[in-house]
């Protein structure tokens, strides 16, 4: 009876182990391996994460779908995963400063030790500047401006508006006294005056002088990349002018000159700049004069002993005609007439360019403009422009010897002679939408002689 008993016994034991599913038998598969660099030296700390595969068919390729485990290589570079069942596995490993390593597929069979090496190369380096902002686009540029009270309050050496750029950021004097705006060339840059060209047809610089009575404010445009300037890439300096006012008006100043003092006694004038301002309705409400007229006059005495005479005379008159018409509620016209002649003795003189060796100089200048506006909607105005300009230079040695280059400077002559005539002429077509102008056609034209 008991030996009945024991063989079903072990009937029904061997039975209910036959029953058990599969996935329940203990796992003994290992994934081990090294993580090392593209020099093949070993990398500690890198995190090692285990994933299930699925492989495609298709492309052979195998896909992780869930993460197992991770771990973190030792100081060896080592790491490894035990009590792994067997299938497909993916194998990844991540470091700051590499590329992420992904080794797939990975077979692992029932009670198989699979040992493997991950190589990572250093991750690429790369910057991105993101800037986020408005661009501006169809807005218009920003200016730096002096007002007229400035003009008339500040003490500028010569009495003249350019005088009082290089209060303004970015404009500086070059060793010849040019302005220079951003670093840029003096040549690179313009003057407009009302908004029509005023610089020398010939070399590009500025060219144009005004009595500081007639100026309503000086713009300078650092940044003038638009087309209504034109082709410049330094600045532009835009010269309003005052129109006449309802109501007669005379301005005067400066009236007295300072004194000249050699050796401690009166030897005549150091400098006058004296100027007179008329303005007014000709017709009251339609037609207004504005009339200015200035005169220059200064010495600038060299400091070192040089022989013969130590002083550069500056002489110069600005006379400045406008007339504004109202032609209609929505159409004005605006007639400028500039003249500006000045000379200059003993141009340039320094220590070592004495008197004998520095040129006399006259310079004549002058400049017709007419502005039309007409308006013909609410926020459109057409702008015609037309100017005629000249402008004149004469540079004359004081002798016919040649001129002699020393170590101690230049003697005997100055090297050069110029007479120089030039004319230009401007016409222009623009329509001013909203704040914004659009050139339609500009014709400019130069005749230097």
């Amino acid at each position: 009876m008991s030996g009945w008993r024991s063989r079903l016994a072990c009937l029904l034991c061997f039975w209910a182990a036959s029953s058990l599913p599969v996935g329940a038998q203990d796992p003994s598969g290992r994934i081990s391996g090294t993580v090392v660099d593209s020099t093949g030296r070993v990398l500690a700390g890198v995190t090692v994460t285990l994933g299930v595969g699925a492989e495609t068919h298709a492309t052979r390729d195998v896909t992780a779908t869930k993460v197992i485990t991770s771990t973190v290589t030792n100081r060896t570079g080592r790491f490894g995963f035990d009590r792994l069942a067997a299938g497909m596995y993916t194998i990844s490993a991540e470091r700051s400063g590499y590329a992420t390593g992904v080794r797939t597929p990975i077979l692992v069979s029932e009670a198989q030790a699979v040992d493997i090496q991950l190589r990572l190369a250093p991750a690429s380096v790369s910057e991105v500047v993101s800037v986020v902002g408005p661009t501006g686009a169809g807005e218009p540029l920003e200016a730096d401006d002096i007002q007229a009270d400035l003009l008339r309050v500040f003490q500028l050496p010569t009495d003249r508006f350019v005088d009082a750029l290089p209060l303004l950021p970015g404009v500086v004097r070059d060793r010849r006294g040019r302005l220079s705006f951003n670093g840029t060339r003096p040549s690179q840059s313009t003057l407009l005056v009302n908004g029509t060209n005023a610089t020398d047809p010939v070399t590009g610089q500025f060219a144009f002088e005004l009595p500081l009575s007639v100026i309503d404010t000086v713009e300078v445009h650092a940044i003038p990349y638009s087309a209504e300037f034109g082709q410049v890439s330094g600045a532009v300096a835009n010269v309003q002018t005052l129109a006449g006012g309802d109501s007669w008006s005379t301005e005067v100043g400066s009236l007295f000159p300072y004194p000249r003092f050699r050796d401690g006694k009166l030897t005549g004038i150091n400098t006058a700049t004296p100027r007179v301002k008329v303005s007014g309705p000709l017709r009251p409400g339609s037609i207004w004069l504005s009339q200015a007229v200035s005169y220059r006059f200064g010495r600038s005495q060299v400091k070192e002993d040089i022989p013969g005479p130590d002083e550069e005379i500056v002489e110069g008159f600005d006379a400045f005609t406008q007339i504004d018409l109202k032609l209609g509620d929505r159409h004005t016209v605006m007639g400028t007439l500039s003249v500006f002649p000045t000379d200059v003795e003993n141009g340039g003189i320094d220590s070592l360019h004495p008197a004998v060796a520095t040129p006399n100089t006259e310079s004549r200048g002058w400049n017709v403009a007419l502005v039309d506006e007409l308006t013909t909607g609410s926020s459109t105005i057409w702008q015609t422009k037309f100017a005629l300009r000249g402008y004149d230079v004469a540079v004359r040695p004081k002798g016919a010897g040649p001129s002699q280059l020393t170590p101690d400077g230049l003697y005997g002559n100055y090297f050069n002679e110029i007479d120089r005539r030039s004319r230009q002429l401007e016409l222009g077509i623009a329509r001013v939408q909203g704040r914004r102008l659009v050139p339609t056609s500009i014709s400019s034209r130069s005749a230097p002689s």
